[in-house]
């Protein structure tokens, strides 16, 4: 009832209170444990959330009172029913989300997130970093995570080096030469998304594409926001206009500028990609050259046999050419 609910609230409060250093942190809260995780869940069930998984899932202080009032209006049999929440929270989960909110009210949070690893994990890192101090940097932590998919599908990491070398130096010569504008944080998810590029043919070559966009979109990467990582799925999986616009109607999260721009950089990492299909051939560079009237020509500087890369880039180009609005003519030759 009402009066036991304020008692409660009223109780926290107090309990808090005697921890000075709690107050005004303006950081985020961050919820670890079987309640954290039923808290997202159900509100992500309210929302009909387009993609899987909790962890780095984030919420106002807003879409916590949601829940809470969500559950306070439930009657046992419709918690028991309720869509996120486990059957053996259904006791304990008022109380537990009246801890979150009013601690979150009491550290003046910035957000309350879910962290899918714990105390647990984090003790097991501690000691792992008593004995290797570079493992677990959190200036690593995404490079580490990519490292690990990368990995668990089987990508060869000279062949994905090779293509985030090359894409990056096209960007840059593309960014001097066209009209694109990048931010910082779209080059770093480029880069990515050009390391881990079709990661999907690992289950179907032919369907690469959408296997590749599903798996990364819902799967559980360290250090990456839900958006973020659905840019990463969306660069990584790129295979044409069209596609991407499917993917896109999913989630609904992106404007028509960041469609624009996530189409641009997914054409570039598909083209470079295209510089090593046959796997025969070792691409060492590219460079752009500028002629007049809008044409471009671009040299590439490889070893080995390009028995289909002249052919592939050849059709690939056409993402090139819509970055440049201009002409642009290949030269393979021989480092």
């Amino acid at each position: 009832d009402k009066p036991t609910i304020k008692s409660m609230e009223k109780f926290l409060s107090e309990q808090f209170n005697q921890l000075d250093w709690l107050k005004d942190q303006e950081i985020a809260l961050v919820g670890v444990g079987g309640s954290a995780r039923n808290v997202a869940r159900i509100h992500q069930s309210e929302h009909s959330y387009p993609i899987g998984g909790v962890h780095n899932y984030t919420m106002s202080l807003k879409d916590i009172d949601e829940v809470y009032d969500i559950i306070r209006k439930s009657s046992r049999d419709d918690l028991t029913n309720l869509d996120g929440l486990s059957r053996d929270r259904v006791d304990i989960i008022l109380p537990a989300v009246s801890v979150f909110k009013t601690l979150f009210k009491k550290i003046d949070a910035t957000q309350f997130t879910f962290s899918r690893n714990g105390i647990r994990e984090g003790y097991v890192m501690n000691l792992i970093r008593q004995r290797h101090p570079n493992e677990f940097k959190k200036d690593n932590v995404r490079q580490d995570a990519l490292r690990h998919l990368a990995n668990e599908y089987n990508i060869e990491e000279d062949s994905a080096n090779r293509r985030l070398k090359l894409a990056q130096s096209l960007l840059n010569q593309l960014l001097k030469h066209g009209n694109l504008k990048v931010s910082d944080q779209e080059k770093a998810l480029f880069v990515e998304g050009a390391y881990i590029y079709y990661l999907g043919s690992f289950i179907d070559s032919d369907s690469s594409s959408p296997h590749t966009y599903y798996l990364i979109a819902n799967s559980m990467i360290n250090g990456f926001s839900h958006k973020d990582r659905v840019k990463l799925a969306l660069l990584a999986s790129f295979k044409n206009k069209s596609l991407l616009k499917f993917y896109v109607k999913e989630t609904e999260w992106f404007s028509g500028k960041e469609v624009d721009t996530i189409q641009a950089l997914g054409g570039i990492i598909k083209f470079v990609n295209a510089l090593n299909i046959s796997h025969t051939s070792f691409v060492e560079e590219v460079k752009l050259k500028e002629k007049k009237d809008d044409k471009y020509e671009l040299y590439v500087y490889y070893k080995g046999e390009p028995i289909a890369e002249e052919y592939q880039a050849n059709r690939q180009k056409k993402h090139i050419e819509k970055i440049l609005k201009g002409k642009v003519s290949i030269f393979f030759t021989k480092s």
